[in-house]
């Protein structure tokens, strides 16, 4: 689970460890003010589309924010009374609020559920009492550490388990102890940085769930400070103003951090001015600051985040037309790490393009449409392309290309004309003819130049025969799908082929099933099952891919035996399509997942 947090926690940032910094197109857009009074030294979180915000300058009531309609709503107040400098969190639809002073150090701690607007005390906090502390969440368990105890800067972390309420001590944050760090969290990771101690710091850290181990990241590149906001969008961390430690000044500088290249880039300055001690929290693919105080007095303005991720439109690099009679599209993927979320593919349907299936970053650069009723039997189709990013934003459609679609009838006195569209997309040289007789295997029996669309055979041919056709176009630059750019798939795309056409009925494909026996068990299956293939002395399986009912390519394997164990289980439930291919040819077959 993302991080909700950012309790008004302070967060400090410092030095440049660059020469100069690039600036992305985000943007600021002020919302509704808070429901409650100005303040500074809140809590907040978010649930859902709701964020939160409560306590804060010695105050206990608590706001919910309806992000669809912009509007605060009064909620219980704190179970904990009134205080100012804590620390909070939430798991699932439950929030958490706990440390901090009521003119006294505290390190109690309070759960609010949403659904009942009710709060609950739970354990107190492991440590001991403190204020200006960082929480996050990772998952299903809460994390509280750093922060100051009576004068006394900590470096001790702690784990909360609300399923058993209770509190585990973990490693110690990786730098010394500080008071007003910033934090967040994305994936499994959790990040502390910045803050106040016997000077400002500006080393960065992540903390690994799963080995329970600190690991030093790039420092933060903007001036030490404390009392920052920070949150999580994606793989994305973002971090800003704070109070300058050198000359106690209020900033609004803004920061992302790229949790995949662990570098800082400047973003735009925070909307609402200078200040520090705000709060900061993430819902979906924005970002939200309010409260604080700026360079006169506490505040209640809000403001809404929405980066430009920036990332470049998408163009197919061919269509074709696979053994199985499916529409496949291909494409690259950028050599430069961009924050790219998925690509999405589109088909011409009566002259509008229509989105027709997704495929995740992290996933071959392949589509294969399984839409029911496309048929490239029957006709050409035009495919378009573009880029989601991982801040929702989607790029332009790229430019279409279009499939080769063959049609094949009788020659007279002998033979048969076949006659094709160009293929739209890419330069062509010429169009290569295959012919496959008797089942043999195809082979080129011709070449034409581009703009020649029909050939006729003018062999004549024993009625009994079987004779098949389809159309090549070459790629001069190729295809090179990948799964994570630079490192390619062994075999790329060199060509776009046409649907086949022949004179006998296509059974081709059930032939070979009953041929080679390829069975898929258990079938249903709940995750995991065996693609066996038997029938055939001395014969093996080269590659087996699995799509979804989208056409998206979820897994993929290359096989070099007659039997293969897939494992689908952090897949959801639902219908799959297994492509095997094999030295006779490729197989299609289904398979169901059910839990």
């Amino acid at each position: 689970m993302k991080t909700k947090t950012l309790l008004s926690i302070l967060f400090t940032f410092a030095l440049c460890h660059f020469t100069s910094y690039n600036f992305s197109q985000s943007t600021w857009t002020q919302k509704a003010n808070f429901g409650g009074t100005a303040r500074y030294r809140a809590v907040g979180f978010s649930i859902g589309t709701k964020g939160y915000i409560g306590t804060g300058d010695y105050k206990q009531d608590f706001w919910e924010w309806d992000q669809l309609s912009n509007t605060w709503t009064q909620k219980a107040d704190f179970g904990g009374g009134a205080r100012e400098w804590g620390s909070g969190f939430s798991i699932g639809t439950k929030g958490y609020i706990g440390t901090g002073t009521n003119g006294s150090d505290t390190k109690d701690f309070w759960e609010w559920d949403q659904a009942t607007n009710v709060w609950t005390q739970k354990a107190n906090f492991g440590g001991t009492a403190r204020v200006g502390a960082v929480g996050f969440s990772i998952g299903n368990k809460g994390y509280i550490g750093t922060g100051n105890n009576n004068g006394n800067n900590n470096n001790d972390f702690w784990e909360y388990d609300p399923s058993f309420d209770t509190w585990t001590q973990k490693t110690n944050f990786g730098g010394v102890g500080r008071l007003g760090a910033a934090g967040f969290s994305i994936g499994n990771k959790g990040y502390i940085g910045t803050g106040s101690g016997v000077s400002g710091y500006q080393d960065f850290y992540e903390y690994d769930q799963s080995a329970n181990t600190w690991t030093q990241k790039a420092n933060f590149p903007g001036t030490l400070r404390y009392s920052a906001v920070a949150f999580s969008i994606g793989t994305i961390g973002y971090l800003g103003t704070g109070l300058n430690i050198g000359g106690n000044i209020k900033t609004n500088d803004f920061w992302e951090w790229d949790q995949a290249n662990n570098t800082w880039m400047q973003v735009a300055n925070y909307g609402g001015g200078k200040r520090c001690r705000a709060v900061g929290f993430s819902i979906g693919n924005r970002g939200y600051v309010g409260t604080g105080n700026d360079t006169v007095a506490n505040t209640n303005d809000f403001w809404e985040f929405n980066p430009s991720c920036s990332v470049s439109p998408a163009s197919i690099c061919l269509v074709t037309v696979d053994s199985t009679n499916k529409n496949v599209i291909v494409w690259e993927k950028p050599i430069t790490v961009q924050p790219i979320d998925s690509f999405r593919i589109y088909r011409e349907v009566s002259s509008v393009y229509k989105h027709v299936g997704s495929v995740p970053f992290s996933s071959l650069s392949v589509f294969t449409d399984m839409t029911t009723g496309v048929n490239p039997n029957i006709a050409a189709y035009k495919y378009e392309i573009s880029v989601k990013d991982t801040c929702g934003n989607e790029t332009t459609l790229s430019a279409f290309h279009k499939t080769i679609h063959v049609a094949m009838s009788p020659a007279s006195p002998c033979g048969y004309n076949l006659i094709w569209n160009d293929y739209i997309g890419f330069p062509i040289t010429q169009y290569l003819i295959y012919r496959d007789s008797a089942r043999t295997g195809w082979k080129v029996v011709d070449s034409l130049s581009f703009g020649n669309t029909s050939w006729t055979d003018g062999t004549c041919y024993a009625v009994s025969d079987t004779i098949a056709y389809l159309i090549e176009a070459l790629n001069p630059a190729g295809c090179t799908p990948s799964i994570k750019n630079p490192l390619p798939m062994s075999s790329g795309y060199s060509s776009a082929r046409s649907n086949t056409q022949q004179n006998y009925a296509n059974t081709s494909v059930q032939k070979l099933v009953n041929d080679l026996q390829i069975n898929i068990y258990p079938n249903p299956t709940s995750g995991q099952f065996n693609v066996q293939m038997s029938g055939l002395a001395n014969m093996q399986m080269n590659s087996i891919e699995v799509y979804n009912v989208f056409g998206e390519c979820i897994h993929q394997h290359i096989s070099t035996s007659s039997h293969q164990q897939i494992d689908l289980r952090e897949a959801p439930e639902g219908i799959y399509f297994v492509k095997i291919e094999t030295e006779q040819g490729i197989v299609s077959k289904k398979v169901v997942l059910m839990r």
